[in-house]
């Protein structure tokens, strides 16, 4: 299926949704949140992202996909 926005559109309504799932869940609507990207492809790739709260409290995965897999178990072991 062929959607007309861009990826990296995409990407960044991902990102704000994210954040106010992590804001709802947290009940603090002045959440402060960091994105970044994880993924090596690049403008033409798929984006990847994790949006971290500044405690590190929580740590959401945006769009995720299979080549970022080794990443993300990085993330979940290391927040244990």
């Amino acid at each position: 299926m062929e959607y007309p926005e861009s990826s990296s559109e995409i990407y960044a309504t991902a990102c704000q949704v994210g954040k106010a799932l992590m804001q709802a869940v947290l009940n603090d609507s002045d959440l402060e949140v960091f994105a970044r990207r994880i993924d090596n492809d690049g403008l033409e790739g798929e984006p990847v992202g994790l949006l971290t709260t500044a405690s590190g409290a929580m740590t959401v995965v945006v769009l995720p996909t299979a080549d970022v897999l080794k990443e993300i178990r990085e993330v979940e072991k290391n927040s244990k």
